[in-house]
């Protein structure tokens, strides 16, 4: 049967000794904090929920947008929604493990997952071998025979940067001028080397590296890409790729052709032109940069995970982390609703401190426990855990040891 917190609230009232609930101050509040720690000690299989990534994955795109209620790390799966095959298994990783291999020449078939915490932010973290992306243009050379780069609106001083680039050779660097909020600087190639996009024409998504200066200064940046300055397709970001707001220094960026904008007859078979613009408060602003500019179609990927929404809206069916209404179901089957029920009421006695306190403390405590035992024997957990390589020596060491030096 599916219980509500009415349900446990009515369970309440008789091993309390018939005490009357209101004078369980905060009672809410009390079941709220039952749920976090039962969460804290296992891994109730009612929570489990299989959502799909809020946007396909892409190869060389390691950052995506985490679901909401996953609970710290607790990730069971992610996979395909069709066509599964061996090499879609995934380990999950520590960050420092994920970041350093990365860009390696792992096996083709291995995959990794880490979940990252930045400045309070969490978001998911996924390395995938899939299709390559295709090369608009490296935006690493002011002219090459890839086209030539010029400045336009309140953008000046463009200069190739050697030091500080993504891939290709380096970036283009460039100054904003001061002007009304908003302005717009952009830098544009009319005569790019014709790139065929017909096959994600519609359906697949450009990416862009931009270093921000100062991203306090910055709105949104836009892309136009097409046949020429007059047939186009534009489209505008106001986040960086995981949806996450702009930082300092690189971000990439995603433009979602299927919600882009088209001017005049683009066609995509000989993509040659590009506008990159950044739209900005009006300060003045040194050392923006653009750098590789690619097209790729993603692969729908589904999570299953942990989730940490105990409660439930018993109309919307909505998850939710908090009590908001007795009506709310309690996403426990049997053994770990009765888990809820003892963590509740041994928290409710420390409260209420009757004459059989000091007992019922104890019994409830114990009874909590015992089915905890039970529970973690019989069922356990699914998630993927976190591995850590303990050494792995560079290659060129190994080399030296197979020939013996």
């Amino acid at each position: 049967m599916s219980y509500t917190v009415s349900d446990l609230k009515e369970d309440l009232i008789g091993p309390l000794h018939g005490t009357t609930l209101k004078s369980v101050v905060g009672l809410d509040l009390l079941i709220n904090r039952s749920a976090r720690k039962l969460l804290n000690d296992i891994d109730p299989i009612e929570t489990i929920r299989i959502q799909q990534i809020s946007s396909p994955l892409f190869n060389n795109v390691f950052d995506y947008v985490c679901p909401t209620d996953l609970k710290d790390d607790r990730i069971i799966d992610v996979r395909p929604q069709v066509n599964r095959t061996l090499s879609d298994r995934f380990f999950q990783t520590y960050n420092e493990d994920f970041d350093l291999s990365k860009y390696a020449l792992t096996p083709v078939n291995f995959s990794q997952i880490s979940v990252q915490y930045n400045t309070g932010i969490k978001t998911l973290r996924i390395d995938k071998n899939l299709t390559p992306a295709a090369l608009v243009n490296n935006v690493d050379s002011i002219s090459n025979d890839s086209g030539t780069w010029a400045v336009g609106g309140t953008a000046s001083n463009l200069t190739l940067d050697t030091l500080n680039y993504v891939g290709g050779s380096g970036s283009l660097r460039f100054d904003v001028s001061a002007g009304a909020d908003p302005s717009t600087g952009y830098l544009e190639n009319s005569t790019m080397t014709p790139v065929d996009l017909t096959s994600q024409e519609n359906q697949g998504a450009l990416f862009l590296w931009a270093w921000i200066p100062d991203h306090t200064e910055v709105e949104s940046f836009t892309i136009r890409w097409g046949s020429s300055a007059s047939d186009y397709w534009a489209k505008t970001v106001v986040t960086a790729q995981n949806a996450t707001a702009f930082q300092d220094g690189w971000n990439l960026l995603r433009f979602d052709w299927s919600s882009a904008t088209s001017v005049g007859s683009p066609d995509a078979s000989s993509t040659t032109y590009s506008r990159l613009s950044v739209t900005y408060n009006g300060s003045v602003g040194s050392d923006y940069r653009f750098n590789q500019l690619t097209a790729q179609l993603g692969t729908v990927y589904e999570i299953e995970y942990y989730s940490k929404f105990i409660f439930r809206d018993s109309i919307t069916g909505a998850f939710q982390e908090n009590v908001t209404d007795d009506s709310n179901v309690i996403n426990l089957d049997t053994t770990s609703f009765n888990m809820l029920f003892n963590l509740v009421a041994y928290m409710a006695t420390q409260q209420i401190q009757t004459a059989d306190g000091v007992f019922d403390y104890k019994f409830f405590l114990d009874e909590y426990n015992k089915e905890r035992m039970r529970y973690v024997a019989k069922i356990r957990s699914q998630v993927i855990q976190p591995q850590q390589k303990y050494y792995q020596m560079p290659t060129q060491r190994i080399t030296w040891i197979r020939e013996g030096y």
